[in-house]
């Protein structure tokens, strides 16, 4: 892990969201299951300015609540970076 945690970065993203449903809880780890997926979230992010250097990622999140408290899953990520991943991985255990 070339850079740990905290990290400041610069970005631009592309945001869209979308309707929970069946098939969006379905990617939910075994640990949520049976947790209604009311929303998800896709985006397209290009960092220009991190402790790694500047990468691009896209990602997939499905969102829900329990109560009160929103919370969010990433089932989905990928980056073009090497580096990206393994800090991803190392400092906030994201599925790279």
């Amino acid at each position: 892990n070339q850079a740990p945690a905290p990290w400041e970065c610069h970005c631009s993203a592309l945001l869209w969201l979308g309707r929970g449903g069946r098939a969006a809880a379905a990617v939910l780890p075994p640990a949520l299951a049976g947790s209604p997926a009311l929303v998800t979230l896709g985006a397209f992010v290009r960092y220009t300015d991190t402790p790694v250097g500047a990468y691009e990622e896209v990602l997939g999140i499905v969102g829900s609540r329990t109560g009160l408290r929103p919370w969010g899953n990433v089932a989905f990520m990928s980056a073009d970076s090497e580096t990206s991943l393994v800090g991803g991985r190392t400092n906030w255990a994201m599925p790279k």
